[in-house]
């Protein structure tokens, strides 16, 4: 006879909105894909032959940038994230220092 495996995930409170951002733009990143068939996300799609970009496709690009990244960025940096705010625990303003590591993360 076998027995059951309970396979349970545990969230720490403090997890709860980085898992909401990983969740949300994975989301996103499959409707782009499946419902994005026009191009309009596409690398492509901010240089039309010739013609320049145009501001709105920039800022549509920008966005779907930012989705994906939260998708499969957040994930694999969160590791660096924990180890940095261990290391930044004895500064002086250490929330300071982490919202700095983090907006380099987000801008690179």
């Amino acid at each position: 006879m076998m027995k059951a495996i309970q396979v349970g995930v545990r969230v720490r409170p403090e997890m709860v909105p980085v898992v909401a951002v990983v969740l949300v733009s994975w989301a996103l990143t499959v409707m782009m894909m499946v419902g994005g068939d026009d191009g309009t996300m596409a690398h492509d799609a901010v240089m039309d032959v010739g013609h320049g970009p145009r501001p709105a496709t920039i800022v549509l690009f920008l966005v779907a940038w930012q989705v994906t990244t939260g998708a499969k960025m957040v994930p694999s940096s969160l590791p660096m994230v924990r180890l940095f705010a261990g290391a930044s625990r004895g500064q002086a303003h250490p929330w300071l220092a982490k919202v700095a590591f983090l907006a380099a993360n987000i801008v690179l």
